[in-house]
């Protein structure tokens, strides 16, 4: 019998140890999840604190809303057809004030002295002196066109074509007189012919354009690879003719025109004939630059 209350007691301890020992498990579990909800929980005060100042902003919104409102009906007053403007409620007359200074301040003011608000008189402007002015280009001198008689156009017999105008003189000569045909030597018949052209330049100081002219024919040699080789050759040979028999290089120059320039058709072979020919052209006006 004394081992049956034993027994029972024993069982209660176990079963109040198990109980208490559940208890204090159930305590940690609860204590490490509040541990860990407050470390990842973030307070949610810090999201409603912001919308404090909202109210305030509401708040002017309606007092500025009311202020439009009451000046809006203020300048409504006696706007309609008719109606007086509002006069301003005074007992005082303006009329009846008391004439008084205008500026009652500006007494205690110091008097500035009237040398001081003078500007000073500019100085009087200093005499310039002009040179006389002159013309920036003076009138060229009428040019004095030389007589035949004076550049010897007689001694040139029916060999030389001259042409004469107002700005040039120009002596035209067949190439058959001083060229043998595709050459640019200059033939002893044409010698003599060239000096007689020498004496006439040599009688007056104008400048001359010696000009190498051809026919449309082409031509293909070792010596000219075309008309413009051939016509510029000519002149070239005639300047330096020119310069042996006396001429001042300096008033000397040549040039090629090829077939550019024609005087008659080169459908004919008496136009090919004409335009196969050099010129000397005498300048008597200067050219314009």
């Amino acid at each position: 019998m004394s081992s049956t209350p034993s027994r029972a007691s024993w069982i209660d301890v176990a079963i109040q140890r198990k109980a208490e020992e559940e208890r204090q498990q159930r305590a940690r579990s609860k204590t490490l999840r509040r541990n860990r909800y407050e470390r990842w929980h973030v307070p949610e005060t810090l999201d409603k604190e912001p919308d404090n100042w909202l109210m305030t902003y509401l708040d002017l919104i309606t007092l500025l809303l009311a202020l439009f409102v009451v000046m809006l009906a203020l300048t409504r007053i006696g706007s309609g057809p008719g109606a007086k403007p509002p006069e301003v409620a005074s007992g005082v007359s303006l009329a009846k004030l008391p004439p008084g200074p205008v500026e009652p301040w500006a007494a205690d003011l110091p008097k500035i002295p009237e040398e001081w608000s003078r500007l000073p008189e500019p100085p009087p402007p200093e005499p310039t002196v002009t040179a006389p002015t002159e013309p920036l280009e003076k009138p060229a001198a009428p040019v004095k066109m030389p007589t035949a008689a004076e550049l010897g156009l007689a001694d040139l017999g029916k060999s030389v074509d001259v042409q004469v105008n107002r700005q040039t003189i120009s002596f035209r000569i067949s190439n058959e007189l001083l060229f043998t045909s595709g050459q640019a030597t200059i033939s002893k018949e044409g010698v003599p012919l060239i000096k007689k052209l020498a004496d006439v330049i040599n009688r007056s100081k104008f400048p001359v354009s010696v000009e190498g002219h051809s026919d449309n024919v082409p031509i293909l040699t070792r010596q000219f690879a075309s008309n413009w080789d051939l016509s510029s050759s000519r002149a070239t040979s005639v300047l330096r003719e020119l310069v042996h028999d006396g001429v001042d290089p300096q008033r000397l120059r040549a040039v090629g025109y090829a077939d550019t320039k024609p005087l008659e058709s080169n459908d004919t072979a008496a136009g090919r004939a004409a335009n196969r020919r050099v010129e000397l052209i005498m300048r008597i006006v200067p050219e314009k630059n």
